[in-house]
């Protein structure tokens, strides 16, 4: 799916201030939802994390998951599939993984 050149920038922008503006929990979950990102509740964004430049509708995030500081998600390299993080319990805090 070829995005228009508005939808672009405005993907874009709202990745940038995503990036760089404080509400790990409101602001910056609020700025990838409106950018096409599926998120849970209970979802915590730290600082300078990039998801998915030009496709951020191929990422899906589950209930109480924390994308640690400058975390990287590139989901166009899966295909149409995209990434999927599962929600999380109580007994998962701590854990650490790698999407293959």
């Amino acid at each position: 799916m070829a995005e228009s050149r508005f939808s672009g920038l405005r993907n874009r922008i709202l990745q940038e201030f995503a990036r760089i503006l404080p509400g790990a929990r409101t602001l910056r979950v609020r700025l990838h939802k409106w950018r096409g990102v599926k998120l849970g509740q209970n979802v915590w964004i730290g600082y300078d994390c990039v998801l998915e430049t030009s496709r951020p509708y191929l990422i899906t995030i589950g209930n109480n998951v924390v994308l640690s500081v400058r975390a990287l998600l590139i989901a166009h390299f899966k295909g149409s599939t995209g990434i999927v993080i599962e929600d999380m319990s109580s007994s998962d805090q701590g854990q650490s993984f790698c999407l293959k």
